[in-house]
């Protein structure tokens, strides 16, 4: 039995208005799969065909393999059938009246550097954003998906230069500045990240850049205060929530850098004046004095064991 050829040429029809769109493949059911694929996520090259699709939907399209080839004859074929039912616009979807394709074709550093100029500073209008936008909404990626995309990134690593380069981008970035969240917005970034558990490794990465950052910048709540409203809405927010080092216990190397870090530290009178201020009309529960107490002896009890050893 002879093997039929991969390549050849085919044809997308408009069953309602017989607008038709030819081309050609070097693997024609791939290329038929791929037009399928692209109409459906709404992001097909050609825009006419893409928006008489969306128009009239996919059970109005009949695609068709009109004759198989080889691929020296492609472009040949691919021209004949071109002419012959008259697909190009307005009277089809073909866009370019001439049968080509980028078979072999390997473009230069230098066409690159062109096409890479001829986009840079273009900016889309109003009207093509909101089709963008809308386009992409309620789009939902597979498992399959997701675990390729996955895939396609892990062990991926920018070098310093492309970090700088985004740095400099997002920093000059007007997007986000002096945008405000919508309180719904904030809800759902909310219970998105709730449960969220950081290892220690993206820990340690976030104190090491922390770091690094306080170097050369100030931290941005120094000598800040807060007003009584947001006070009141971290009180509010704090409420019958657990410290968050309730049970945890600081390891020897932290416990000797928090002794260093307070040794020496001179509590001047004002420091005194506001934590009495801040301690007036607080009141404690008999289990939350009994705990204190019980902290207190424990700490004497320390202090007395070292004075009696000296």
């Amino acid at each position: 039995m002879k093997r039929s050829l991969a390549s050849g040429v085919y044809k997308i029809t408009n069953m309602i208005n017989n607008k038709c769109y030819v081309g050609s493949s070097i693997n024609v059911n791939n290329r038929i799969k791929n037009h399928k694929d692209a109409l459906k996520n709404r992001n097909h090259r050609n825009q006419y065909l893409q928006n008489s699709w969306n128009k009239y939907g996919e059970s109005k399209f009949k695609f068709e393999i009109i004759k198989r080839c080889r691929k020296k004859l492609l472009l040949i074929h691919e021209q004949e059938c071109i002419d012959k039912f008259k697909s190009v616009i307005p009277n089809g979807y073909n866009i370019c009246p001439m049968a080509g394709n980028t078979l072999g074709l390997i473009v230069t550093e230098d066409t690159k550097k062109k096409i890479a100029n001829s986009v840079k500073g273009y900016k889309h209008t109003e009207k093509a954003k909101r089709k963008i936008s809308e386009a992409h909404k309620n789009r939902k990626f597979t498992n399959e998906h997701k675990r390729k995309i996955s895939e396609a990134k892990k062990g991926r690593k920018h070098t310093e230069e492309t970090k700088q380069k985004m740095s400099i981008i997002h920093k000059n970035n007007p997007t986000f500045k002096n945008k405000k969240h919508t309180e719904e917005t904030k809800q759902k970034i909310s219970q998105k990240n709730k449960g969220v558990p950081v290892n220690e490794k993206c820990r340690k990465k976030i104190s090491e850049s922390l770091k690094e950052y306080y170097k050369t910048n100030s931290n941005p709540f120094k000598n800040k205060k807060h007003s009584n409203a947001t006070k009141q809405k971290i009180s509010k927010a704090m409420k019958g929530k657990p410290s968050w080092n309730k049970g945890k216990k600081f390891s020897e190397e932290t416990c000797r850098n928090m002794s260093i870090s307070r040794k020496g530290r001179i509590i001047t009178p004002e420091w005194r004046e506001k934590l009495s201020e801040a301690g007036k009309g607080r009141i404690f529960s008999k289990e939350h004095k009994k705990k204190l107490s019980e902290a207190a002896k424990k700490r004497w009890s320390k202090s007395n064991k070292l004075i009696n050893q000296l």
